[in-house]
């Protein structure tokens, strides 16, 4: 008996198979080779092309110009200009007016703690007053980039933490209807029950760490939600009070805080990307109520570049879901995917740690580099950009790394640890 069997190099079946098939075709001499072929040829006709690999993003030689560039934007000492002047990683070209609105967001020079410190010294309660109430009005009037007035409520600009819960402790007392005192007040308190709660899983979190944490969260609530009574506008109060109810146990009324929010600035994005993280299905949110928020905030894309970025949490909770499961190959694809829409620090970071799981640690670099980019507090990733450096034989940028980093954190030890072992290593090159 003879089989005729199509040549296998038409495209009938992925090449992937082909060499399979040949030895098939081996086998049609027989009657017992020709059943065999014709079982293959039915199983193959069922299957799915397999689907293509991840791309390698991690060539040596792509990315060295990259290198180059971003040496010449870190030497730039003007904030704004050194942020503009960044390359974008080669797969990920951002739209050029969303990363002017994110530089200027995050480098635009604001009052800090020092600041603060300095009238609330003197117990001069108006002079606060308006400073802040000319941040508010310059928000709304478009005269500031949009994240200033979060950033006028200081989080890392105090010295301690024992300093800020005086200060604010001072301020709400002296003023308890200033809507800014209350917030300043609100915004610490939340930092505090963040603090109590610890990192990790809620269910490891111990018992008095969650009463800790669930008192600071609702003593915030009060304070904020008397700031936005006296002053609807203010944004700021709406963003800690989100938290707020998260860490207090009320996730239910983050709609309610975001919707008022967004009816005082139906095109604000920070309020929305606070909102969606909790929206995640990590935290107990609904799809269909991340499905609107995204919805809802698309409308105002042209008048908000940001916006654009709404989409990212909702795909990177699906890499997290993945990572928590080690399918980093699946992983990475939606951290990628993610990015597309914009720069977020989250998603940087979630990538830049399982990109090198996958041995891509060129591309780890790349995430690592925009997360300096775009963050004020760069510490970790400048950190472990300079391992990536040391490790390559990089001594010159791992020690400009590390030296950073260093200036951010002066009083910390394992910072002067890496410099004085990546100095020795530097001096014997040949030693692993």
């Amino acid at each position: 008996m003879k089989l005729a069997v199509a040549h296998w190099q038409t495209n009938i079946f992925p090449k992937e198979i082909r060499p399979m098939l040949d030895a098939a075709h081996r086998l049609c001499r027989s009657a017992v080779g020709a059943a065999i072929l014709i079982a293959l040829i039915a199983l193959v006709a069922g299957c799915k092309r397999p689907s293509d690999p991840i791309p390698e993003l991690s060539s040596r030689a792509l990315y060295s110009k990259i290198f180059e560039q971003i040496d010449l934007a870190e030497a730039k000492t003007d904030p704004i200009e050194r942020c503009l002047s960044y390359p974008s990683p080669p797969h990920l070209q951002w739209p050029e007016q969303l990363i002017r609105v994110l530089c200027a967001d995050l480098h635009t020079p604001v009052m800090q703690a020092d600041d603060i410190k300095i009238l609330i010294d003197r117990g001069d309660w108006k002079a606060l007053h308006e400073r802040y109430s000319t941040y508010l009005d310059r928000h709304y009037s478009g005269a500031d980039p949009e994240k200033l007035l979060y950033r006028v409520f200081p989080e890392r600009s105090w010295k301690s933490e024992q300093e800020a819960d005086k200060y604010t402790r001072k301020w709400v007392a002296a003023a308890p209807n200033d809507p800014f005192a209350n917030t300043a007040r609100g915004a610490v308190l939340v930092s505090a029950a963040w603090k109590a709660r610890g990192n990790g899983y809620y269910r490891e979190i111990p018992d008095s760490h969650k009463r800790q944490m669930y008192k600071l969260a609702m003593e915030a609530t009060v304070y904020l939600r008397k700031a936005i009574a006296i002053e609807p506008k203010l944004l700021p109060a709406y963003y800690h009070l989100i938290d707020a109810y998260v860490l207090g146990g009320k996730p239910e009324w983050v709609s309610i805080a975001t919707q008022n929010a967004i009816r005082q600035s139906p095109d604000t994005f920070y309020i929305r990307d606070m909102a969606s993280e909790y929206l995640q299905q990590k935290w107990g949110g609904q799809p269909r109520d991340m499905d609107a928020l995204i919805e809802n905030a698309e409308r105002y894309v042209k008048r908000n570049p940001r916006l654009a970025m709404i989409r990212i949490n909702r795909e990177r909770s699906l890499g997290d879901l993945d990572t928590d499961q080690k399918k980093y190959k699946s992983a990475l694809a939606h951290y990628r995917h993610a990015l597309e829409s914009g720069p977020d620090n989250y998603a940087l970071i979630s990538a830049a740690y399982v990109a090198p799981k996958l041995g891509y640690h060129a591309e780890r670099l790349i995430y690592l580099t925009q997360d300096i980019r775009f963050s004020k507090d760069s510490r970790d990733s400048l950190m472990k950009r300079a391992a990536i450096w040391e490790s390559d034989g990089d001594y010159t940028r791992a020690l400009r790394d590390y030296h950073a980093a260093k200036k951010l954190y002066p009083l910390d030890a394992e910072i002067d640890q890496r410099i004085a072992a990546a100095e020795k290593r530097q001096q014997q090159p040949h030693q692993p």
